[in-house]
Protein backbone atom coordinates (compact mmCIF):
# COMPACT_ATOMS: atom_id res chain seq x y z
CA UNK A 1 0.00 0.00 0.00
CA UNK A 2 1.44 3.34 -1.08
CA UNK A 3 0.09 6.54 0.46
CA UNK A 4 1.31 9.89 -0.86
CA UNK A 5 0.57 13.50 -0.14
CA UNK A 6 -0.03 15.54 -3.28
CA UNK A 7 -0.43 19.24 -3.98
CA UNK A 8 -4.23 18.91 -3.85
CA UNK A 9 -4.63 16.25 -1.14
CA UNK A 10 -3.72 12.58 -0.71
CA UNK A 11 -3.44 9.54 -2.99
CA UNK A 12 -3.63 5.79 -2.41
CA UNK A 13 -2.17 3.05 -4.59
CA UNK A 14 -2.78 -0.54 -3.43
CA UNK A 15 -3.27 -3.97 -5.00
CA UNK A 16 -5.76 -6.35 -3.35
CA UNK A 17 -6.48 -9.80 -4.76
CA UNK A 18 -4.75 -8.95 -8.01
CA UNK A 19 -6.86 -5.81 -8.44
CA UNK A 20 -5.12 -2.47 -8.38
CA UNK A 21 -6.93 0.35 -6.60
CA UNK A 22 -5.90 3.95 -7.14
CA UNK A 23 -7.86 6.72 -5.46
CA UNK A 24 -7.32 10.39 -4.65
CA UNK A 25 -8.70 12.25 -1.62
CA UNK A 26 -9.05 15.88 -0.62
CA UNK A 27 -8.31 15.25 3.07
CA UNK A 28 -6.37 12.76 5.14
CA UNK A 29 -9.56 11.89 7.03
CA UNK A 30 -11.21 10.70 3.80
CA UNK A 31 -8.16 8.59 3.03
CA UNK A 32 -8.19 7.00 6.48
CA UNK A 33 -11.94 6.22 6.24
CA UNK A 34 -11.40 4.55 2.87
CA UNK A 35 -8.48 2.45 4.16
CA UNK A 36 -10.57 1.40 7.16
CA UNK A 37 -13.35 0.24 4.84
CA UNK A 38 -10.87 -1.71 2.69
CA UNK A 39 -9.52 -3.48 5.77
CA UNK A 40 -13.04 -4.25 7.04
CA UNK A 41 -13.96 -5.76 3.69
CA UNK A 42 -10.76 -7.83 3.60
CA UNK A 43 -11.40 -9.08 7.16
CA UNK A 44 -14.96 -10.12 6.32
CA UNK A 45 -13.78 -12.00 3.23
CA UNK A 46 -10.96 -13.71 5.13
CA UNK A 47 -13.19 -14.98 7.90
CA UNK A 48 -16.25 -15.38 5.66
CA UNK A 49 -18.10 -12.80 7.65
CA UNK A 50 -19.92 -11.28 4.68
CA UNK A 51 -23.29 -10.02 5.86
CA UNK A 52 -26.43 -10.35 3.76
CA UNK A 53 -27.78 -6.80 3.58
CA UNK A 54 -31.53 -6.19 3.42
CA UNK A 55 -32.86 -5.26 -0.01
CA UNK A 56 -33.69 -1.60 0.58
CA UNK A 57 -34.45 0.56 -2.42
CA UNK A 58 -32.83 3.98 -2.36
CA UNK A 59 -36.18 5.64 -2.99
CA UNK A 60 -37.40 4.27 0.36
CA UNK A 61 -34.43 5.86 2.12
CA UNK A 62 -35.11 9.15 0.31
CA UNK A 63 -38.73 9.08 1.47
CA UNK A 64 -37.74 8.37 5.07
CA UNK A 65 -35.10 11.08 5.01
CA UNK A 66 -37.61 13.60 3.66
CA UNK A 67 -39.95 12.84 6.53
CA UNK A 68 -37.07 13.22 8.98
CA UNK A 69 -36.09 16.61 7.50
CA UNK A 70 -39.69 17.77 7.67
CA UNK A 71 -39.88 16.82 11.34
CA UNK A 72 -36.66 18.68 12.14
CA UNK A 73 -37.46 21.57 9.78
CA UNK A 74 -33.75 21.58 8.91
CA UNK A 75 -33.36 23.03 5.39
CA UNK A 76 -36.09 20.55 4.46
CA UNK A 77 -37.07 22.14 1.14
CA UNK A 78 -33.52 22.32 -0.19
CA UNK A 79 -32.70 18.86 1.14
CA UNK A 80 -35.78 17.30 -0.43
CA UNK A 81 -35.04 18.93 -3.76
CA UNK A 82 -31.44 17.67 -3.77
CA UNK A 83 -32.35 14.11 -2.77
CA UNK A 84 -35.08 13.88 -5.41
CA UNK A 85 -32.72 15.26 -8.05
CA UNK A 86 -30.05 12.70 -7.08
CA UNK A 87 -32.58 9.84 -7.14
CA UNK A 88 -33.72 10.97 -10.59
CA UNK A 89 -30.23 10.38 -12.02
CA UNK A 90 -30.14 6.72 -10.91
CA UNK A 91 -31.75 3.59 -12.40
CA UNK A 92 -35.29 2.85 -11.22
CA UNK A 93 -35.40 0.50 -8.25
CA UNK A 94 -31.69 0.78 -7.44
CA UNK A 95 -30.86 -0.76 -4.07
CA UNK A 96 -29.07 1.16 -1.37
CA UNK A 97 -25.98 -1.07 -1.43
CA UNK A 98 -25.79 -0.68 -5.23
CA UNK A 99 -25.14 3.06 -4.96
CA UNK A 100 -21.47 3.74 -5.63
CA UNK A 101 -19.18 6.75 -5.55
CA UNK A 102 -19.29 6.73 -9.37
CA UNK A 103 -23.04 7.45 -9.25
CA UNK A 104 -22.49 10.42 -6.97
CA UNK A 105 -19.61 11.65 -9.14
CA UNK A 106 -21.89 11.52 -12.21
CA UNK A 107 -24.44 13.61 -10.32
CA UNK A 108 -21.74 16.16 -9.49
CA UNK A 109 -20.66 16.41 -13.14
CA UNK A 110 -24.24 16.95 -14.20
CA UNK A 111 -24.75 19.74 -11.67
CA UNK A 112 -21.49 21.37 -12.74
CA UNK A 113 -22.60 21.28 -16.38
CA UNK A 114 -25.78 23.01 -15.27
CA UNK A 115 -23.64 25.86 -13.94
CA UNK A 116 -23.61 25.10 -10.21
CA UNK A 117 -20.66 26.61 -8.34
CA UNK A 118 -18.26 24.47 -6.30
CA UNK A 119 -19.56 25.61 -2.91
CA UNK A 120 -23.15 24.89 -4.00
CA UNK A 121 -22.16 21.44 -5.28
CA UNK A 122 -20.57 20.62 -1.90
CA UNK A 123 -23.69 21.88 -0.16
CA UNK A 124 -25.78 19.42 -2.18
CA UNK A 125 -23.29 16.65 -1.48
CA UNK A 126 -23.73 17.31 2.24
CA UNK A 127 -27.45 16.47 1.88
CA UNK A 128 -26.63 13.23 0.07
CA UNK A 129 -23.96 12.34 2.61
CA UNK A 130 -26.31 13.03 5.51
CA UNK A 131 -28.97 10.79 4.01
CA UNK A 132 -26.59 7.88 3.41
CA UNK A 133 -25.08 8.14 6.89
CA UNK A 134 -28.56 8.13 8.42
CA UNK A 135 -29.51 4.85 6.67
CA UNK A 136 -28.28 2.62 9.51
CA UNK A 137 -30.40 4.58 11.99
CA UNK A 138 -33.51 4.31 9.83
CA UNK A 139 -33.32 0.67 8.69
CA UNK A 140 -32.33 -2.41 10.66
CA UNK A 141 -29.63 -4.72 9.31
CA UNK A 142 -27.35 -1.99 7.97
CA UNK A 143 -24.91 -1.93 10.88
CA UNK A 144 -22.15 -3.45 8.69
CA UNK A 145 -22.95 -1.34 5.64
CA UNK A 146 -20.59 1.50 4.76
CA UNK A 147 -21.82 4.41 2.61
CA UNK A 148 -19.91 5.10 -0.60
CA UNK A 149 -17.21 7.74 -0.48
CA UNK A 150 -18.47 11.27 -1.17
CA UNK A 151 -16.47 13.03 -3.94
CA UNK A 152 -16.22 16.41 -2.24
CA UNK A 153 -15.07 19.10 -4.66
CA UNK A 154 -11.92 21.04 -3.69
CA UNK A 155 -12.50 24.75 -3.15
CA UNK A 156 -9.58 26.89 -4.37
CA UNK A 157 -7.84 28.40 -1.36
CA UNK A 158 -7.15 31.74 -2.92
CA UNK A 159 -7.35 35.08 -1.19
CA UNK A 160 -11.00 35.66 -2.03
CA UNK A 161 -11.81 37.39 1.25
CA UNK A 162 -11.29 41.11 1.42
CA UNK A 163 -12.35 44.11 3.42
CA UNK A 164 -15.60 45.93 2.75
CA UNK A 165 -14.85 49.55 1.86
CA UNK A 166 -16.44 52.50 3.63
CA UNK A 167 -18.54 53.34 0.55
CA UNK A 168 -19.73 49.75 0.23
CA UNK A 169 -20.66 49.65 3.92
CA UNK A 170 -22.61 52.90 3.67
CA UNK A 171 -24.53 51.81 0.56
CA UNK A 172 -25.25 48.33 1.92
CA UNK A 173 -26.49 49.43 5.32
CA UNK A 174 -28.58 52.33 3.99
CA UNK A 175 -30.27 50.16 1.36
CA UNK A 176 -30.93 47.37 3.84
CA UNK A 177 -32.45 49.69 6.44
CA UNK A 178 -34.37 51.95 4.03
CA UNK A 179 -35.35 49.74 1.08
CA UNK A 180 -38.00 52.07 -0.39
CA UNK A 181 -39.97 50.82 -3.38
CA UNK A 182 -39.11 47.70 -5.37
CA UNK A 183 -38.05 47.93 -9.01
CA UNK A 184 -41.65 47.31 -10.08
CA UNK A 185 -42.83 50.25 -7.99
CA UNK A 186 -44.53 48.07 -5.35
CA UNK A 187 -43.78 48.58 -1.68
CA UNK A 188 -41.79 45.90 0.12
CA UNK A 189 -43.77 43.74 2.51
CA UNK A 190 -43.34 44.61 6.21
CA UNK A 191 -41.82 41.18 7.01
CA UNK A 192 -39.23 41.65 4.26
CA UNK A 193 -38.34 45.12 5.55
CA UNK A 194 -37.91 43.71 9.06
CA UNK A 195 -35.72 40.89 7.72
CA UNK A 196 -33.47 43.30 5.83
CA UNK A 197 -33.05 45.51 8.88
CA UNK A 198 -32.07 42.43 10.91
CA UNK A 199 -29.41 41.69 8.29
CA UNK A 200 -28.15 45.29 8.51
CA UNK A 201 -27.77 44.93 12.29
CA UNK A 202 -25.91 41.61 11.89
CA UNK A 203 -23.50 43.09 9.35
CA UNK A 204 -22.85 46.15 11.49
CA UNK A 205 -22.22 44.03 14.59
CA UNK A 206 -19.66 42.06 12.58
CA UNK A 207 -17.99 45.24 11.37
CA UNK A 208 -17.74 46.64 14.91
CA UNK A 209 -16.81 43.48 16.82
CA UNK A 210 -15.08 41.02 14.46
CA UNK A 211 -17.50 38.26 15.48
CA UNK A 212 -18.30 35.53 12.97
CA UNK A 213 -21.70 35.69 11.33
CA UNK A 214 -22.77 32.40 12.90
CA UNK A 215 -21.74 33.65 16.34
CA UNK A 216 -23.83 36.79 15.95
CA UNK A 217 -26.92 35.02 14.61
CA UNK A 218 -26.96 32.57 17.54
CA UNK A 219 -26.54 35.09 20.39
CA UNK A 220 -29.10 34.77 23.17
CA UNK A 221 -30.00 37.69 25.46
CA UNK A 222 -28.56 35.89 28.48
CA UNK A 223 -25.12 36.17 26.80
CA UNK A 224 -25.30 39.97 26.58
CA UNK A 225 -23.92 41.91 29.55
CA UNK A 226 -24.90 45.56 29.03
CA UNK A 227 -23.24 46.70 32.24
CA UNK A 228 -19.86 45.18 31.34
CA UNK A 229 -20.33 46.02 27.66
CA UNK A 230 -19.59 42.45 26.51
CA UNK A 231 -21.10 39.46 24.74
CA UNK A 232 -20.14 36.07 26.15
CA UNK A 233 -19.64 33.34 23.55
CA UNK A 234 -19.61 30.00 25.44
CA UNK A 235 -18.26 28.03 22.50
CA UNK A 236 -16.39 29.32 19.47
CA UNK A 237 -14.80 27.80 16.38
CA UNK A 238 -11.54 27.03 18.18
CA UNK A 239 -13.46 25.38 21.04
CA UNK A 240 -12.69 28.12 23.58
CA UNK A 241 -15.19 30.54 25.19
CA UNK A 242 -14.69 34.23 24.48
CA UNK A 243 -15.91 37.54 25.85
CA UNK A 244 -16.32 40.05 23.02
CA UNK A 245 -16.10 43.76 23.99
CA UNK A 246 -18.81 46.02 22.58
CA UNK A 247 -18.31 49.62 21.45
CA UNK A 248 -20.90 52.39 21.59
CA UNK A 249 -22.47 51.51 18.25
CA UNK A 250 -22.90 47.80 18.99
CA UNK A 251 -24.39 48.60 22.40
CA UNK A 252 -26.80 51.03 20.74
CA UNK A 253 -27.96 48.33 18.31
CA UNK A 254 -28.38 45.71 21.02
CA UNK A 255 -30.24 48.05 23.38
CA UNK A 256 -32.65 48.98 20.60
CA UNK A 257 -33.29 45.33 19.85
CA UNK A 258 -33.62 44.48 23.55
CA UNK A 259 -36.52 46.92 23.92
CA UNK A 260 -38.37 45.08 21.13
CA UNK A 261 -37.35 41.54 22.11
CA UNK A 262 -39.90 38.72 21.67
CA UNK A 263 -37.78 35.60 22.13
CA UNK A 264 -34.57 34.59 23.89
CA UNK A 265 -32.57 35.10 20.68
CA UNK A 266 -31.23 38.47 19.64
CA UNK A 267 -31.86 37.53 16.00
CA UNK A 268 -34.72 34.99 15.98
CA UNK A 269 -36.11 33.31 12.88
CA UNK A 270 -39.51 34.41 11.60
CA UNK A 271 -41.34 31.82 13.69
CA UNK A 272 -39.36 32.71 16.82
CA UNK A 273 -38.43 29.05 17.36
CA UNK A 274 -34.69 29.43 16.88
CA UNK A 275 -31.90 31.74 15.70
CA UNK A 276 -31.98 33.34 12.29
CA UNK A 277 -30.61 31.37 9.34
CA UNK A 278 -27.85 32.45 6.95
CA UNK A 279 -28.07 36.02 5.60
CA UNK A 280 -26.17 35.56 2.33
CA UNK A 281 -29.26 35.48 0.13
CA UNK A 282 -30.45 38.87 1.40
CA UNK A 283 -27.01 40.47 1.12
CA UNK A 284 -26.49 39.03 -2.37
CA UNK A 285 -29.74 40.54 -3.63
CA UNK A 286 -28.97 44.01 -2.25
CA UNK A 287 -25.34 43.93 -3.42
CA UNK A 288 -26.46 42.96 -6.93
CA UNK A 289 -28.89 45.86 -7.01
CA UNK A 290 -26.08 48.22 -5.97
CA UNK A 291 -23.67 46.81 -8.56
CA UNK A 292 -21.24 45.55 -5.91
CA UNK A 293 -18.98 42.53 -6.41
CA UNK A 294 -20.39 39.83 -4.14
CA UNK A 295 -19.75 36.09 -3.73
CA UNK A 296 -16.99 33.64 -2.87
CA UNK A 297 -16.62 32.53 -6.50
CA UNK A 298 -16.35 36.07 -7.87
CA UNK A 299 -12.89 37.58 -8.10
CA UNK A 300 -12.59 40.39 -5.55
CA UNK A 301 -16.09 39.61 -4.28
CA UNK A 302 -16.97 40.04 -0.62
CA UNK A 303 -19.25 37.97 1.64
CA UNK A 304 -20.78 38.53 5.11
CA UNK A 305 -17.63 36.90 6.55
CA UNK A 306 -15.67 39.83 5.09
CA UNK A 307 -16.95 41.93 7.99
CA UNK A 308 -14.55 39.92 10.18
CA UNK A 309 -11.65 40.64 7.83
CA UNK A 310 -12.63 44.31 7.81
CA UNK A 311 -12.74 44.59 11.60
CA UNK A 312 -9.36 42.84 11.98
CA UNK A 313 -7.71 45.02 9.35
CA UNK A 314 -9.05 48.28 10.76
CA UNK A 315 -7.98 47.48 14.32
CA UNK A 316 -4.44 46.72 13.16
CA UNK A 317 -4.34 49.84 11.00
CA UNK A 318 -5.48 51.89 13.99
CA UNK A 319 -2.38 50.74 15.86
CA UNK A 320 -3.97 48.12 18.14
CA UNK A 321 -1.32 45.57 19.11
CA UNK A 322 -1.46 42.11 17.55
CA UNK A 323 -2.19 40.20 20.80
CA UNK A 324 -5.18 42.39 21.61
CA UNK A 325 -6.64 41.99 18.12
CA UNK A 326 -6.07 38.24 18.36
CA UNK A 327 -8.00 38.10 21.65
CA UNK A 328 -10.85 40.29 20.40
CA UNK A 329 -11.56 38.22 17.29
CA UNK A 330 -10.71 34.88 18.92
CA UNK A 331 -7.93 33.63 16.68
CA UNK A 332 -5.89 30.70 17.97
CA UNK A 333 -2.60 32.35 16.97
CA UNK A 334 -1.22 35.58 15.57
CA UNK A 335 -0.48 34.02 12.18
CA UNK A 336 -4.22 33.61 11.64
CA UNK A 337 -4.79 37.22 12.64
CA UNK A 338 -2.27 38.35 10.02
CA UNK A 339 -4.10 36.29 7.37
CA UNK A 340 -7.19 38.36 8.13
CA UNK A 341 -5.36 41.66 7.70
CA UNK A 342 -5.56 43.27 4.25
CA UNK A 343 -3.97 46.31 2.71
CA UNK A 344 -5.99 48.86 0.76
CA UNK A 345 -5.08 51.45 -1.85
CA UNK A 346 -5.30 54.13 0.85
CA UNK A 347 -3.14 52.19 3.32
CA UNK A 348 -0.50 51.50 0.66
CA UNK A 349 -0.46 55.19 -0.29
CA UNK A 350 -0.15 56.13 3.38
CA UNK A 351 2.75 53.67 3.78
CA UNK A 352 4.89 55.32 1.10
CA UNK A 353 3.94 58.82 2.28
CA UNK A 354 5.30 57.90 5.72
CA UNK A 355 8.69 57.33 4.10
CA UNK A 356 8.91 61.11 3.75
CA UNK A 357 8.78 61.56 7.51
CA UNK A 358 12.23 61.78 9.00
CA UNK A 359 13.92 62.14 5.62
CA UNK A 360 15.68 65.44 4.97
CA UNK A 361 14.40 67.42 2.03
CA UNK A 362 17.00 68.89 -0.33
CA UNK A 363 16.64 71.76 -2.74
CA UNK A 364 17.74 71.10 -6.26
Amino acid sequence: MKVSQTKTGWSLDVTIGGKRIRESFDTKRELEDFVTELRDQARRRRYRLAVELPAIELRNLVAERERDLNAKNANHKQGQRVLKAFLGTLPDGILLDEVKTAHIRDFVKRRQREGLKTTSVNRELSHISGMLKAAAEIFAGLEEWRPPRIPWQPVPKRGRERIITADERRDLLETLRFPGLRVDGVRNRPENIESRRDVADILELGLHSGMRGGEIRKIEWRQVDFEAGEVHLPKTKNGEPRDVPLNRRTLEILRRRYELRKTRWVFPNRAGTGPRAEISRVVRSVAKGLGLEYGREIEDGFTPHSTRHTATTEMLRAGVDMKTVQDVVGHSDQVMTLRYAHSTRASRKEAVERLLKGSSSTKS
